[in-house]
């Protein structure tokens, strides 16, 4: 099949969609099947791209959201149309695969539709929830409508959707969605996290030359962006409590965002700034040494739509504590490799002490955590995803 994925995100811009699109992108190509993704043009892109650039991803110009809080994100310019629909009629695709709902999905969709060729989206973020963390300056209530009419306009556009989670299922059942929804979960490619153990990484890990400090600590680990959506200041208060039993903890925030330098503010009003770090953003590559770096993943946010780093923390040993709400809830199903607990520092704080006392216990998590992320590899939803391109053309 010849497919082509529209994202109005991709590398080096770092969050879930990027990571999810760059991960299906791969698993088909291994499958034998020609992914060409459209997306923004990024300062920096060109290097990253390398041969792949004008030959399976092509970029198109784009301009920074300044009236947002999100100035690090980019929209294609609308009169890129023309271009786009050059390069689509060029390439004749048997699928456009639509991954998020503003310019460049709009443009492709509007080249599907006029070219009848068949067509699924997927549903990776819960805008109601997010939407006030982009447009901070509307009302509330109206950004949420706003946010739920949308995306039943254009979800309910093409002849499949797929979202990553049961719960946002059940979420876009609710806006109204009348088309065939699928849950589909971006999978943990393998490779990616392959290599390394937690008995090298805690002797001699790079990490150690930036931060010599972070030897022989016991490491609480935040994977992503750091906005107010992701809920950081409860892992804070999470830490607060930790310190007076645990000085020598660490929390490390692996991850930037519009929030860091409230963040740090809190964190030095608290007197724990010897006790965490902001790593900004860390590279792919090096994603899997600071997981399993890490002694507990800890993961607060509320809106997420799959809670895939919890999974990367698993597949590197690493057991997690984490809120169970939204993706994060459905991924963790439960207690599975580690423990999901309710909105409530006191609990949270009392299975991070848990882990870091009882060595049996640990032991026994860790386990369970690297057995658990084997149900949620690459391999396995690369097959049910290309199960629903299949489906799409029947039709």
């Amino acid at each position: 099949m010849k497919i082509v994925y529209a994202s109005d995100c991709f590398w080096p811009r770092i969050n879930g969609v990027t990571v999810s699109v760059d991960s299906f992108k791969k698993e088909m190509e291994k499958l034998g099947h020609e992914i060409y993704l459209f997306c923004p043009e990024y300062p920096g892109a060109k290097e990253l791209d390398g041969e792949q650039r004008n030959k399976t991803i092509f970029r198109f110009s784009s301009y920074t959201l300044l009236f947002t809080s999100h100035s690090e994100d980019r929209l294609v310019y609308p009169w890129k149309k023309w271009k786009v629909f050059k390069t689509l009629d060029s390439l004749k695709p048997d699928l456009v695969h639509i991954h998020t709902e503003f310019t460049m999905g709009i443009i492709v969709w509007k080249w599907a539709k006029k070219r009848k060729v068949p067509m699924v989206m997927s549903c990776h973020t819960y805008f109601e929830e997010y939407i006030n963390f982009y447009f901070p300056w509307l009302p509330h209530k109206i950004a949420r409508n706003y946010a739920r009419n949308r995306e039943k306009r254009f979800l309910n556009k093409p002849s499949h959707v797929i979202t990553p989670s049961n719960l946002m299922k059940n979420v876009l059942i609710d806006y109204g969605i009348e088309k065939p929804i699928h849950v589909i979960p971006t999978g943990i490619p393998s490779s990616d996290f392959s290599g390394v153990t937690k008995e090298q990484e805690k002797k001699n890990s790079e990490f150690f030359k930036k931060y010599p400090e972070l030897k022989g600590k016991k490491i609480l680990l935040f994977v992503g962006r750091i906005g107010r959506e992701k809920n950081p200041e409860f892992l804070i208060e999470v830490l607060k409590k930790l310190v007076p039993e645990f000085p020598d903890v660490m929390l490390l925030f692996a991850g930037d965002g519009p929030f860091k330098g409230e963040l740090l503010e809190i964190v030095n009003k608290k007197g724990l700034a010897k006790n965490v770090i902001m790593l900004g953003y860390v590279q792919r590559q090096n994603m899997k040494n600071i997981y399993t770096l890490a002694d507990i993943f800890v993961f607060a946010s509320k809106t997420e739509t799959q809670g895939l780093v919890t999974i990367e923390a698993m597949i590197c040993h690493t057991p997690v504590v984490a809120l169970g709400v939204m993706g994060t809830k459905d991924v963790m199903k439960g207690d599975n490799g580690g423990f999901m607990v309710e909105d409530n520092v006191d609990l949270f704080t009392e299975k991070v002490r848990l882990l870091l006392k009882d060595k049996a216990l640990y032991k026994k998590k860790s386990d369970e955590a690297y057995r658990y992320s084997q149900e949620w590899t690459m391999e396995k939803t690369g097959r049910d995803m290309l199960d629903l391109y299949k489906l799409a053309l029947q039709k």
